[in-house]
């Protein structure tokens, strides 16, 4: 693995295992392990995430970089939309939430009966919770959606 291709990794911001061919015996011989760990993490602080996870597996070297906040899933029983994953973004970010408060937060909002359904849908699946009634109720994402 060169450096752009860690460095879209990082950029990317999800989780992400990487395994490097090298065995640590050759990292350790050819003194390249301790530079590229710090290079590693030194790339992942910049972009303002989490330090990285090192792991020796059989003899090769793993890293599993972390993501620096909540990632929508892109498949839970079905395919998610983008708007979809656009309403969990946004309802990580400042939950909890009312609808009017998403509706003005979306990039290209549909009608609010649309978004309505959307919520009832990620709620149905798990992913939300709502607290209140009609214009009051407000969205948060469910505890167990956050693990």
């Amino acid at each position: 693995m060169d450096l752009k291709a860690l460095q879209r990794i990082v950029d990317a911001g999800e989780s992400e295992t990487v395994e490097f061919k090298k065995s640590t015996a050759q990292l350790s011989r050819a003194g390249e392990w301790g530079r590229g760990t710090q290079m590693i993490v030194d790339l992942c602080v910049r972009a303002g995430h989490p330090d990285p996870e090192f792991v020796e597996q059989t003899g090769a070297v793993g890293v599993r970089f972390l993501p620096s906040g909540y990632i929508a899933p892109h498949r839970i029983v079905h395919d998610l939309t983008q708007r979809q994953r656009e309403i969990l973004q946004l309802i990580a970010r400042d939950q909890p939430i009312p609808l009017r408060d998403i509706m003005k937060r979306l990039a290209n909002p549909p009608a609010a009966a649309t978004v309505r359904d959307d919520l009832y849908h990620l709620k149905r699946i798990g992913l939300l919770d709502s607290r209140g009634r009609g214009r009051g109720a407000v969205w948060l994402l469910r505890q167990e959606g956050l693990k």
